[in-house]
This record gives C-alpha cells, sequence and structure tokens, in this order.
C-alpha cells in the first residue's frame, strides 16, 4: 500500500498545527517532577534526622524528697544536665542543678556549656536532657541538637554521649 502525497501533507499539517504537547500532558509532567522533587525532599530529612545519634532513652522517677538548687551533691565534671522546664512566658532550659538561671534560646545553652570546658578532665562527656513527657518534641530535640551540634565544645577532641531522660513526678 503506497501513501499519496496529498495524505501526507495533510499528515504534517495537522502535526504542525498541534503545536507541542497538551496542557493534560504538561500537567502530568510536572506532577511527576513535584513528585520526584518531593521524594528528595524527604529522604535528606530523614538522613538529617538519623545524623543524631541518641545513645539511651531512660526513665527517671522525681520525688520531693530530691535535692535541687545550690544544695545538690557535686556533679561530676564530665556529666552535664540540661533539664527542659517551662513557665508562664514559655519554655526555658537549665543546667545542671542551677534553677535559677533561665537560658531561653539554644545558644544560651551552647554558652553555658562552652564555659564550664576548662573544667572538663575526661575525653568523653555525657549529656542528659530531663524533661517530663507532657513538653512538646520540639522543645527537648532543640536542646538535642545544640549538644550535638559543633556550637558545643568545638574547640576540643570530645566524645559526646547524649542520654534523654523522661522524668515522672510521684504524687504524694
Amino acid at each position: 500500500m503506497k501513501i499519496s502525497e496529498s495524505e501526507l501533507i495533510h499528515e504534517q499539517e495537522f502535526m504542525e498545527d498541534a503545536g507541542g504537547v497538551s496542557s493534560f500532558e504538561d500537567f502530568w509532567m510536572f506532577l511527576a517532577f513535584a513528585m520526584v522533587l518531593i521524594v528528595f525532599i524527604l529522604m535528606g530529612f530523614v538522613s538529617y534526622l538519623n545524623k543524631l545519634q541518641i545513645d539511651t532513652i531512660k526513665s527517671h522517677e522525681r520525688t520531693a524528697s530530691e535535692p535541687t538548687g545550690t544544695n545538690a551533691e557535686q556533679i561530676p565534671e564530665n556529666i552535664v544536665d540540661i533539664y527542659v522546664r517551662k513557665d508562664g512566658d514559655g519554655v526555658y532550659y537549665t543546667v545542671n542543678r542551677d534553677m535559677e538561671t533561665k537560658y531561653r534560646s539554644t545558644d544560651q545553652i551552647a554558652e553555658a556549656v562552652n564555659s564550664r570546658s576548662e573544667k572538663l578532665v575526661s575525653d568523653t562527656v555525657v549529656f542528659n536532657i530531663y524533661a517530663p513527657g507532657d513538653y512538646y518534641y520540639e522543645d527537648v530535640m532543640r536542646a538535642a541538637f545544640t549538644v550535638d551540634s559543633q556550637d558545643v565544645l568545638s574547640g576540643r577532641e570530645i566524645e559526646k554521649v547524649l542520654n534523654m531522660i523522661y522524668e515522672e513526678d510521684m504524687e504524694e
């Protein structure tokens, strides 16, 4: 079967009139590109979350007879306790047993820990982050990411051990 020249010219004119892809095809191409982009963004976010290694998650029961403030027992130099607390102004952090100094930002936590860096005697520092379970995950993890960042104890080769400790209040 032979195609006539007039049919061939008619088909070429029809292809030229179409002018490219339709808007339906544009929509599906855009949707496919957007889905691939979302997958790559989520993969990057998951790898970012996997960078933080938490060594242990513990439960701690706090009693009324537990010492607080300046009368507390002496804390070893290689252990830094960070407490997540809440008041009328929002969430604040305290470092070690000093409950009077309230740190509102994570930059202040980094400065407080770095100020103790000359007292460190070992190459391993244990960071304990204490928080009750009724606080937002974001507030607790903000302290964890700050401790694990390069802003904290960056001048020395120190291994950081991070412990998340869930506080349970004992009712009397």
